[in-house]
């Protein structure tokens, strides 16, 4: 039994030297720690339940090495290793594969499940058990209750402590920076302990809770927010892009009450961070281990909103999104942001897809027909799914790519994918501000959630801006003001620019929450926020 205990501790050591994370580390001593302890743990669990040591501890290393093929995978793509909320997408890998099989390569991932699949039949297989309970069926089946009930209550008796003790480590909820300071398993355990930990953040949930005051027109606007997917200006990246491809977006930058780049708290995929830190303002530093997904947990209750304050003022709310309500819990969490309807791929039942996924233009269409109902004023908040990866350059036909070929000739046909998705985003855009400019009053915000996944090719370009960007437009206001923001106070600016301001009794409340108190905020933001002349080219 020593040999297997020590093929366990080298195989856990092996793991955290094979780890990557982005950036030069040398394991130390206490990193293993995680590790060593996550694998005998696995161990003996397995062997409880099986009577199994050596099949037991072959699944135990299997399990190591498979959790870091899987992190140095997320990292090539996403540039952060894997943490604890990232195995409550489990259940969405097998829902939706097209997210993320394609990422780790289709058959490495099918040769990788069966290698796996067929070793744990070949070992337990082989292996008798060494325990003659496990040649009884029936006394198999209440040892195995009785160490999954044992181990819970366990667990969960332990739980505050261990959640405190992970606290007083203090990790920064970068989980590159804390893998690089825990190890990839040790911080795994961390994240994990916190999950469990729910104090602390019912304060948090409605601490920017206030009354806006209708504007001094008296009419209030309808707005419409759009979180364009993987939307960023490219000729940051790369100026020699053709700058007719994103006509539109010029055209409403330009015209923009305020525009800039975006900081996001996300790269290359976690949309919900993005959207999260939109919608209530809450800035990500705030949240602790609920940073990293918190549509997992902390907005599984009431949090408060952009969609509260405008329905307290009237406003009807909608949030549209054409893919499955059910990914990350969007149709549970969307309720709680405030919002009266939330509008899933089921009511997309005919629209037109390009490529997988339903068309930025349908989007749209979904956007004026809601907003040309009757009724009380709109909030519309839409969440595109278009221009999802992973691009290839056969997920288009070969005449799409065409069409964007001349923008940027010496680019590979997968970014060429990406670009054509784009110049159906830029339509969108298009297709919003022309119906927009004919209402009365209305306001109309555009950001992208985080930039696309291609880390070679912006390797290539020497390109490291992780910022997105974003403008707000106004139907009677033309100002072309250049802002750079967080995503966090993107919703303010938001506000600001449909001039709902905190009421008095608010203001003081609203200034401890970073919005500006003084009288006339929503006014002076279109001349005071701006940095750089009207007029200068938006892709500088």
């Amino acid at each position: 039994m020593i040999w297997l205990l020590l093929a366990i501790i080298a195989a856990a050591v092996l793991a955290e030297f094979l780890v990557e994370t982005g950036i030069s580390r040398a394991p130390r001593p206490r990193q293993m720690i995680g590790a060593v302890a996550i694998a005998l743990t696995a161990a003996l669990i397995l062997f409880a339940l099986t009577g199994r040591p050596v099949s037991s501890t072959v699944a135990a290393i299997i399990l190591m090495i498979s959790v870091v093929l899987i992190s140095n995978a997320k990292v090539a793509v996403l540039k952060e290793p894997l943490v604890a909320v990232d195995f409550a997408m489990v259940e969405q890998v097998f829902r939706h594969p097209q997210l993320f099989l394609p990422y780790l390569g289709r058959w490495p991932a099918i040769a990788g499940i069966g290698a796996i699949a067929a070793g744990a039949w070949a070992a337990f297989s082989l292996e008798p058990p060494h325990w003659p309970v496990f040649e009884d069926g029936a006394a198999t089946l209440v040892l195995l209750i009785a160490v999954l009930v044992v181990g819970a209550l366990g667990l969960r008796a332990a739980i505050p402590r261990l959640a405190s003790w992970a606290r007083n480590l203090r990790p920064s909820f970068d989980s590159v920076t804390d893998t690089k300071r825990f190890g990839l398993f040790g911080n795994l355990v961390v994240t994990a302990l916190l999950l469990c930990d729910y104090a602390g953040k019912a304060a948090l949930r409605q601490h920017r809770r206030r009354t806006l005051s209708r504007p001094h027109s008296g009419t209030l606007p309808d707005i419409v927010a759009v979180q364009a997917e993987s939307f960023f200006d490219v000729r940051r990246m790369d100026p020699s892009i053709g700058g007719g491809l994103l006509k539109a977006f010029d055209a409403c930058q330009q015209e923009a009450v305020v525009r800039g780049r975006l900081a996001v708290p996300c790269w290359g995929a976690y949309t919900q961070r993005t959207e999260f830190a939109f919608l209530t303002g809450i800035a990500d530093d705030s949240l602790g281990v609920d940073r990293l997904n918190p549509y997992l947990r902390f907005a599984r209750r009431p949090v408060w909103s952009i969609a509260h304050e405008l329905r307290a003022l009237g406003y009807q709310t909608i949030c549209i999104h054409p893919f499955a309500g059910t990914f990350f819990g969007r149709h549970r969490v969307m309720p709680n942001l405030g919002f009266d309807q939330f509008l899933d791929v089921a009511d997309f039942q005919t629209a037109e897809r390009f490529g997988p996924y339903v068309g930025d233009q349908a989007v749209a269409e979904k956007v004026l027909q809601r907003l040309n109902q009757p009724g009380p004023p709109k909030f519309i908040f839409a969440i595109t799914m278009e221009n999802h990866g992973q691009w290839r350059s056969d997920r288009l036909p070969a005449e799409e790519i065409a069409k964007v070929r001349d923008f940027a000739p010496g680019l590979p046909p997968d970014f060429l994918c990406y670009l054509r998705h784009l110049a159906n985003c830029d339509a969108m855009i298009g297709q919003l501000a022309a119906a927009l400019r004919t209402r009365e009053r209305s306001v109309f915000c555009l950001f992208g959630d985080h930039i696309p996944s291609f880390p070679k090719l912006f390797d290539e370009h020497g390109f490291t801006d992780p910022r997105t960007d974003y403008f707000i437009w106004h139907s009677q206001v033309k100002q072309g003001n250049r802002f750079d923001a967080e995503v966090s106070a993107l919703s303010d600016l938001l506000l600001a620019a449909a001039e709902l301001e905190p009421s008095r009794a608010d203001r003081p409340r609203a200034a401890a929450a970073n919005w500006s108190a003084r009288p006339g905020y929503a006014a002076d933001l279109r001349t005071a926020s701006a940095r750089e002349p009207h007029g200068r080219s938006p892709s500088s």
